[in-house]
């Protein structure tokens, strides 16, 4: 142990002048806010496609332009979505978000990949 850390002496005092008794020090300022995980992927940010035939295409095209409710597709999709699992038994919801939760977190490591091999 050497001379440097004697007991009493503030470890995380820069120098004996900046530490005097009663002094305040101002706290760091962080660069980045910390979110919880650092580097995290979210995929609500990201963006996937799937192919759906014209007709199909079409129909969700003139449901959109007719409904006031809804802009964008995604939130067509997830009303969709979110009426379909709500009819779902018990057990079928249980296996639904077992799945989802499957899916993300295997898409979450490809894309996890993706930025690692890109650096």
């Amino acid at each position: 142990m050497s001379n440097e850390n004697k007991v009493g002496q503030n470890l995380f005092a820069t120098s004996k002048k900046s530490n005097k008794k009663g002094q305040y020090k101002q706290p760091i300022v962080p660069n980045e806010l910390y979110d919880g995980i650092k580097n995290s992927i979210s995929l609500s940010k990201e963006r996937g496609t799937f192919r759906v035939p014209l007709e199909q295409k079409l129909e969700i095209d003139a449901l959109l332009q007719v409904s006031t409710e809804y802009k964008y597709v995604y939130e067509l999709l997830a009303e969709l979505v979110f009426e379909r699992v709500s009819t779902f038994s018990k057990s079928d919801r249980d296996k639904y978000n077992n799945i989802l939760s499957d899916l993300k977190e295997k898409e979450i490591k490809k894309l996890e990949r993706k930025a690692n091999k890109s650096k």
